[in-house]
């Protein structure tokens, strides 16, 4: 019966029928909608340029015509900046519009649309993958906050799936001044192995942020010392306290990521024996011989695909416990059945949406999670 759904998502003309004769009507109550929204996107977008138009207007006023008056000038330097805010504000109300659009369209018709594509729930803010998970993966650098969009849940061929998209941040606080670092963002996906192992092991894009190196992050509080340190007036001043900070730095460097090693479970890079798998991907395990039972030649092939899949240049995955949880980074807003300047009523709408879908079937079908492999 699975398959069967698959199949469907292949075949062009089977997706075209069930469009015609079942999505086609269901969107066709929300053409009007869309039509009011894209009008009003529209028309405050076209505000939002005439007001940038008219503030760069005042910039040859300002520069060309002498204006003695030194208050005048600054009230037009303030109308102008006043502009600028606006127009930026106006835009994120455009934005709005958008977002409650594509999210009153999910409510209302993605339920229905999943029946045809199988054992697939959508859900929105539920955190269906916890932080907990996120953590075990060993797969992201520490952090403390986290916003979610859109998150799935299924099973195909009796494996089990949770999927989401979502933005890991690190945010600090020092001296009043908030700093937010993006640790990751893009879609997350956790599958079941079919079995608990003891070890982990890590396949990472080259260069990519991972668990073990996350003690770079608790250096922000050096930069901002740092920060405070050049608004001093002694050059002398400066010197000797960046010379200080930089010692300190590296000290707490090599202290924490002793810490870091007494606290979890090493890990070490494996080298495998295809050369232009090692070029592109990083494999870290805590366990050499279960890495390389992991990471076959199969597996190596399928991983690469991840990117051709998604359309992503960065990609990872991890071995542990009974998950294989697959992370892809990138900024495409993934799984939208429509948009606010498109038409419904055109099947094109949601074939990016049929393609995701049948991705994810197709990564069960890449791993062979069904067939118990890792066993």
């Amino acid at each position: 019966m699975q398959e069967k759904y698959y199949e469907i998502l292949k075949d062009s003309l089977e997706i075209q029928k069930i469009y015609s004769e079942n999505i086609a009507p269901m969107f066709r109550a929300y053409e009007v909608y869309r039509r009011k929204n894209a009008f009003k996107y529209r028309i405050w977008y076209l505000v939002s340029v005439i007001i940038v138009l008219l503030a760069c207007s005042i910039f040859p006023i300002i520069a060309f015509v002498k204006i003695q008056d030194v208050l005048i000038i600054g009230l037009l330097c303030a109308f102008v900046f006043c502009l600028f805010f606006l127009s930026l504000y106006i835009c994120s109300m455009t934005r709005k519009f958008e977002k409650n659009f594509l999210i009153t369209l999910k409510v209302n018709c993605l339920p229905e649309i999943l029946k045809y594509l199988g054992d697939f729930e959508w859900g929105h803010n539920k955190k269906v993958i916890a932080d907990s998970e996120l953590n075990q993966s060993g797969l992201f650098a520490d952090f403390n906050k986290r916003t979610l969009d859109d998150e799935f849940q299924g099973s195909y061929k009796g494996v089990n799936f949770d999927i989401c998209e979502t933005e890991l941040l690190y945010e600090t606080n020092w001296g009043g001044r908030r700093t937010t670092l993006s640790v990751f963002k893009g879609v997350i996906m956790s599958f079941d192995l079919g079995r608990t192992i003891k070890s982990r092991t890590i396949v990472s894009t080259k260069g990519d942020l991972i668990k073990k190196n996350s003690y770079l992050l608790y250096l922000i509080p050096f930069l901002y010392s740092l920060l405070e340190l050049l608004k001093q007036e002694n050059l002398q001043t400066i010197i000797n306290g960046i010379i200080v900070l930089l010692i300190a730095a590296i000290f707490y460097m090599i202290v924490f990521k002793g810490v870091l090693r007494k606290r979890k479970q090493p890990f070490e890079r494996v080298s495998l024996e295809d050369p232009k798998f090692n070029k592109k991907f990083d494999v870290y395990s805590s366990v050499q011989l279960e890495a390389r039972y992991f990471v076959t030649p199969a597996f190596m092939e399928r991983f690469q695909n991840l990117n051709t899949v998604f359309g992503s240049k960065k990609a990872k995955c991890s071995f542990y416990g009974d998950k294989l949880m697959i992370a892809i980074s990138t900024n495409k807003n993934l799984f939208e059945i429509g948009q606010i300047y498109k038409t419904l009523e055109n099947p094109e709408t949601i074939h990016s949406f049929y393609k995701e879908v049948s991705a994810i079937y197709q990564l069960i079908d890449y791993f062979k999670l069904d067939e118990k492999i890792y066993q």
